[in-house]
């Protein structure tokens, strides 16, 4: 069993390209072999191969490299009480109805929007503390306060929402 996470983040080049980059047609092809090395292969001694791709971008993949999968699974972005879950692992410290109102603001976020955004936020607060200390006031080390997360969470959806296709549409997340 295989699995690739952000299968649309692997490296593939149009038919006309592929001269000039081996390395991704090789790539490319490794994939394809695997995707036909299932069960049922034409391929004399194949061992069964279960390959799992994971993408939060469909819409980028090629559909060659999609009919080599036998099985699509769709996972809806997460709802409300979801995302107050997700926040929960990833910003623990924070209470119930903070968790709570930051989930119902970030509406339509996946739970990798999510995680980015918690890190985005702890990378901020931690460099706000290490400056402040630098600058020689005395900061007791906390976590960071939900306004935090709340500035970090915009700008993560804020900055995937500028990802709109040309017709008008937004790309699959």
């Amino acid at each position: 069993m295989r699995h690739l996470d952000g299968i649309d983040a692997t490296p593939y080049v149009q038919p006309a390209e592929r001269a000039a980059d081996d390395g991704a047609r090789g790539e490319h092809s490794r994939l394809a072999v695997a995707g036909d090395a299932g069960v049922g292969s034409a391929q004399p001694n194949a061992r069964p191969l279960v390959l799992i791709a994971a993408t939060n971008r469909a819409c980028d993949l090629d559909r060659a490299l999609l009919s080599r999968f036998a099985l699509k699974l769709t996972f809806p972005l997460p709802d409300a009480a979801e995302r107050a879950a997700i926040l929960g692992v990833h910003a623990a410290h924070l209470s119930a109805p903070e968790r709570e109102r930051l989930a119902r603001d970030c509406d339509g976020a996946s739970g990798r929007t999510i995680r980015a955004a918690c890190d985005a936020a702890e990378r901020s607060w931690a460099s706000r503390l290490v400056r402040a200390r630098i600058a020689g006031r005395s900061v007791e080390a906390s976590a960071p306060p939900a306004a935090e997360y709340d500035a970090a969470l915009r700008a993560q959806c804020g900055a995937e929402r500028r990802l709109a296709d040309p017709r008008g549409g937004h790309v699959e997340r």
